[in-house]
């Protein structure tokens, strides 16, 4: 049974961060260059980027807490001290339990990251360019890029964050996999 559970757990986990990882690279990869060309609006530029935003509130904190979750509920499983690999190979003994903290640490991450880095721009410069357009004055463009910059480059890390829960997780588990290989 508890095989079982692991299997799911590191399903879960590391799908989940990893898809998230993606969804939110794919943001500053693709969305923000195409929003960031001469030819859309600038008005329209920024409404769609606090829209996508605000969407990705409401599916990225709940991803991060099943993942770290997932992680967490393994290293919680998983017994202390030194696991099968480092008796295998005890000149790389890293405790897996660790390991499955650390990646459970780093999924959840993102949302104080999102928190003290990300809603200051978000609700500062982004909400103040929005409410000058709305008022009919003129927000320049290269203010308009700068800003959208700066967004695709803190989105970025937020998706690295993530990203290496789900890397940390997926590297554990194949540990592990070859370790208990080793040892039967």
């Amino acid at each position: 049974m508890a095989a079982n559970q692991r299997f799911y757990l590191h399903t879960v986990g590391i799908t989940t961060s990893l898809l998230a990882s993606g969804s939110i690279l794919s943001f500053s990869t693709f969305d923000v260059p195409q929003l960031q060309n001469p030819s859309q609006p600038t008005s329209s530029t920024l409404q769609n980027v606090r829209f996508l935003f605000s969407r990705g509130s409401h599916v990225f904190p709940y991803a991060a807490a099943i993942a770290a979750g997932a992680f967490g509920a393994l290293a919680y499983m998983t017994p202390e001290g030194p696991d099968f690999a480092s008796i295998a190979s005890p000149r790389e003994y890293q405790n897996t339990r660790s390991l499955y903290w650390t990646a459970a640490a780093s999924a959840l991450s993102i949302l104080p990251y999102t928190v003290f880095f990300m809603l200051p721009t978000a609700n500062g410069p982004l909400r103040e360019m929005v409410s000058k357009q709305e008022k009919g004055e003129n927000v320049s463009d290269s203010a308009v890029r700068d800003m959208l910059d700066r967004f695709a480059w803190q989105n970025a890390i937020r998706g690295l964050l993530i990203g290496a829960g789900g890397v940390v997780g997926l590297y554990t588990a194949l540990r592990r996999i070859g370790a208990e290989k080793l040892v039967s």
